[in-house]
């Protein structure tokens, strides 16, 4: 009989609870591979921060139901994040081991950091050659003139 009852116990708070990847101030998500039980008020969450230098690091646990519903409100799922954002970002799930996939598919982020290079490097290009254009105008008038 106890060890029925010791069994639905174990049932019960496993139906009730979620377990997550729990690491502080990891560089990507994908390096965690500590693992905790939330409390049953938890669930999962992964957050994003910078560091003075631009980079980010990454925090992933247990957070309390009640202040995850909020950052996914206020931040909306889904999200599209900008890696070179300055502000902290947070994210939630509710499933086993969801928090190391929220903010980056894959379980990291390089491959945002890489398109978010790509992007600038694009720009720049497009800044030089707006540049060429205008200097080319500028010799077609002085030959003009």
């Amino acid at each position: 009989m106890l060890l029925f009852l010791l069994y639905g116990l174990t049932c019960v708070r496993l139906s009730f609870a979620v377990t997550c990847y729990k690491c502080d101030s990891v560089d990507q998500p994908a390096h965690c591979y500590q693992t905790a039980n939330c409390q049953a008020d938890e669930i999962c969450m992964v957050s994003q921060n910078p560091k003075l230098n631009g980079d980010l690091f990454f925090n992933l646990g247990c957070f309390a139901k009640s202040t995850c519903q909020y950052f996914n409100i206020v931040h909306g799922v889904g999200r599209r994040i900008l890696v070179s954002s300055p502000s902290s970002i947070t994210r939630c799930c509710d499933t086993d081991n969801c928090n190391k996939d929220l903010l980056c598919p894959g379980g990291t982020c390089e491959y945002e950091r890489e398109r978010e290079r790509e992007r600038e490097r694009e720009r720049e290009r497009e800044k030089r050659e707006r540049r060429e254009r205008e200097r080319e105008r500028e010799r077609e008038r002085e030959r003009a003139g």
